[in-house]
């Protein structure tokens, strides 16, 4: 049986905590040990998560382009459109990451562009902002 990561980071973090801590207490290296452990911990939920919340991001943003693309104009509609119909091409973490990180220099322009925009950008800009607050609940760190 492969041994789980995110169990393993979550044990040493506690170990570390609860057992290594207390024995240099009132000392400068108790609260680098906490600090490691609480480390680890994050650690370990964020791996526990990470492809799921890229390809969630990566998927929230291309149903965005999809929408944006007929609407926009010049180059910047036919790279939507690219961008929209990108398949994944692997569930690696660094390459959910590097994909996630192409869309969003794009939302960038297009969030740019919406903003240029000023009235008639509105309705853009608020699904604009629907795909980042999913994006930022997604990723709010909750410990327990």
């Amino acid at each position: 049986m492969k041994p789980d990561l995110g169990h393993a980071l979550a044990t040493e973090a506690m170990t570390l905590i609860g057992e290594i801590s207390p024995l240099v207490a009132g000392s400068y290296r108790e609260g680098s040990i906490n600090t490691i452990g609480a480390m680890l911990l994050m650690a370990s939920i964020e791996q526990e998560r990470a492809a799921e919340n890229a390809v969630s991001a990566i998927t929230d943003m291309a149903a965005l382009f999809k929408e944006a693309a007929p609407v926009v104009q010049g180059g910047l509609s036919e790279r939507l459109s690219v961008a929209a119909a990108r398949e994944i091409e692997s569930y690696l973490v660094s390459s959910l990451a590097a994909h996630r990180d192409d869309m969003q220099r794009l939302l960038i322009e297009l969030q740019t562009l919406a903003e240029d925009q000023g009235a008639e950008g509105l309705s853009l800009r608020k699904r604009i902002w629907e795909v980042l607050a999913r994006e930022a609940d997604r990723n709010i760190m909750a410990l327990g």
